[in-house]
């Protein structure tokens, strides 16, 4: 019976491979910046915050698919329209922010499921989009994320 060899030289040589270099790089950065970004959400008091930014990501994402723009740069800018009219809600109604951040969970998930039945084809790049690959992390990624850090 052969027995793979799962010996220390293995590991190392998948480090010398640039995209699982950068997937390294990726994953640490990303675990520092959420660190940090966790750390000022939970001193705001919008631990629910971040699940409401991820449903929206899923109606974001499906409406670039509708409108058939670029993925990637609609989702960042609906994502920031999305928490900046969540933070204009909260500091200008009588809500409680856990109120208004379940609002938008619903309402995300509610007309971003209702958006995806209207997508004709293969949806398999709008899972993608969403989710991500860290083996799939460019090099602009990481600049991007170096400057968010900085």
């Amino acid at each position: 019976m052969n027995v793979p060899d799962f010996s220390g030289t293995v590991w190392v040589s998948l480090f010398s491979l640039p995209f699982m270099q950068r997937a390294v790089a990726g994953g640490v950065l990303l675990g520092i910046l959420g660190g940090i970004l966790g750390s000022f959400v939970i001193l705001r008091r919008l631990s629910l915050f971040g699940n409401a930014l991820g449903h929206a990501a899923f109606l974001g994402v499906v409406m670039a698919a509708l409108l058939e723009l670029p993925p990637t740069a609609s989702l960042i800018g609906f994502i920031v329209a999305s928490g900046l009219a969540v933070v204009y809600l909260i500091d200008r109604t009588d809500l409680g922010s856990d109120t208004i951040l379940s609002i938008v969970v619903a309402g995300s998930v509610a007309l971003g499921t209702i958006g995806f039945s209207f997508l004709k084809g293969y949806r398999g790049n709008l899972l993608s989009a969403l989710f991500g690959d860290i083996l799939a992390i460019s090099s602009t990624d990481l600049i991007l994320l170096a400057l968010l850090l900085g």
